[in-house]
């Protein structure tokens, strides 16, 4: 009667908790954004006998790109471009075999042959590429003082050209300091320390005020403040934890960068064709302890046990960071350490749409400057590429938590915006917005931010520590944060995951060739 009433409880514990089912592959990817797909697409071209399958936790697949479409305009609301197209082995594949059309150099004639807009200030000239204003009284800064600064306004003379502007001084006396430190091997330092040093020099001082005679008492570091940000929003890092000794390792993009008339989700829909993708699977532990009878790994998720020859972890860093995988065993003591050292953290968008154009139409970006490093705010306008009246405000870490502090969500978020842009433009800024789109990288739980980047206390190292396989090759890592050139780049999640395809491709011909 006692062994009757065990099986029986036994029956009814496994009908509430039914046991998870088993499903048998050679490679599972985890994660089905750009490096996933990527190592998936050339897996399939260079050992096409494999079964793979990628699992992603969300509804959808492309992680930390997305496109929507606004107008007529596709929009990326993560990656947009490809960085230095010119010297770029990504740039080849993007375009002649994914298909995707590069944005070209010139606009095309029919924006060339637009009058002027009827909302467009008269002092602004139509051929200005660059537009900056004061954030207290919305005062556009001439055009001689733009060049001064930023060196990006009209067209440059001569001897224009032969000058650097202060942003480019700026980063030249930054990024040699990085270089002394690393030959050096002085500790680090923050960015922040660093440019907050450059600046007290008599040099500096003497410069600020040359140009703070021509725009007023101040003004010129108030302009200047506009290029310290870039630092924090290009890298993704606050600048008093962005690392000065590490800034300049992973090189820079020569070329220019580019975006695509298509959006960055075309390229996800070509690599994900064919490909076994399951979304809403979300993985909950990665085990190379189970004893199978052979080298093998056991991939988790709610009702599914996956059972492959190999892994490829191609999760963001802030999953990682978040431990909400587990690995049987940990992963190892130095790879662990690199995850908890390197940075992580967020740049979002704000896409604000409107039913005409009020700004020059050759404009690439404005500015808005602030005595307030928070409260410089920069402006990218899609009109001259897509034709269509649209802003893209770059939101910095320290600014996404300023925008996230603000009663009111999204609504108060864009409102902030549109005052910054109604200072110089008017109220008819408010009157021509169609819609909007904010963006939140940092609190989407499949991302848990935007990329990688170089902090106080990591190392270059730390990202090729990233890419090691571990547990004797069963698991790879592939994403952004495991390829030490061009850090939190599209190109640099693709190029990871093709790297991850080669590597199993080969052990699969060592394999071969042992039989």
């Amino acid at each position: 009667m006692m062994r009757k009433a065990r099986l029986v409880a036994a029956s009814l514990d496994e009908s509430c908790h039914p046991l998870p089912k088993t499903e048998e592959c050679d490679v599972i990817i985890v994660g089905a954004g750009v490096s996933g797909l990527s190592c998936a697409y050339h897996l399939k071209r260079l050992a096409p006998e494999l079964k793979v399958i990628v699992l992603e936790a969300s509804d959808r697949m492309g992680g930390r790109v997305k496109t929507i479409k606004m107008g007529n305009a596709p929009v990326d609301l993560g990656g947009a471009w490809i960085h230095g197209v010119e010297n770029n082995q990504l740039t080849e594949f993007v375009k002649n075999v994914a298909g995707l059309t590069f944005a070209p150099d010139d606009p095309p004639e029919s924006i060339v042959a637009e009058t002027p807009s009827p909302y467009c200030r008269s002092d602004l000239s139509d051929s200005s590429r660059f537009v900056a204003w004061d954030s207290t009284d919305g005062r556009i800064y001439p055009n001689s003082i733009i060049e001064s600064v930023f060196g990006g306004g009209e067209e440059k003379t001569e001897a224009e050209k032969k000058s650097e502007s202060l942003e480019e001084k700026l980063r030249a006396a930054v990024f040699a300091e990085s270089e002394r430190l690393r030959v050096s091997g002085e500790s680090d330092r923050s960015v922040s320390d660093v440019i907050g040093h450059i600046l007290k020099s008599k040099e500096w001082k003497s410069e600020l005020d040359a140009i703070g005679a021509q725009c007023g008492a101040g003004k010129a570091r108030t302009l200047l403040n506009s290029a310290i940000q870039v630092f924090e929003g290009y890298n993704a890092t606050p600048l008093h934890t962005l690392s000065t000794k590490w800034l300049t390792d992973g090189g820079f993009e020569e070329g220019g960068d580019k975006l695509t008339l298509n959006g960055m989700s075309a390229l996800v829909d070509f690599l994900s064709r064919g490909i076994d993708v399951r979304l809403q699977h979300t993985v909950s532990a990665i085990d190379c302890t189970r004893s199978l009878g052979r080298k093998a790994v056991v991939v988790s998720t709610s009702d599914t046990e996956f059972v492959a020859s190999q892994v490829v972890v191609s999760v963001s860093l802030g999953i990682l960071k978040s431990r909400s995988i587990i690995f049987k065993p940990d992963l190892p003591s130095r790879k662990q350490r690199s995850i908890n050292r390197m940075g992580f953290n967020v740049l979002d968008k704000v896409i604000l749409r409107f039913s005409t154009r009020f700004w020059p139409k050759n404009v690439e970006w404005m500015v808005c400057a602030s005595d307030a490093l928070v409260d410089c705010s920069w402006f990218l306008s899609l009109y001259e590429t897509y034709g269509e009246p649209i802003l893209v405000a770059f939101v910095s870490p320290v600014q996404s938590a300023r925008n996230h502090s603000l009663p009111g969500g999204d609504a108060a978020i864009v409102d902030f915006y549109l005052s910054q842009l109604e200072k110089p433009f008017g109220r008819c800024v408010r009157e021509l917005l169609v819609e909007s789109h904010c963006t939140h990288w940092k609190s989407d739980p499949y991302t848990l931010g935007s990329y990688s980047g170089y902090v106080v206390g990591c190392t270059g190292e730390d990202w090729d520590i990233m890419s090691e396989s571990v547990n004797d090759g069963l698991i790879g890592f592939a994403g952004e944060h495991t390829r030490r050139t061009h850090i939190g780049t599209i190109d640099a999640a693709a190029l990871s995951g093709l790297r991850e395809a080669k590597r199993i491709a080969a052990s699969v011909v060592r394999s071969r060739a042992k039989l």
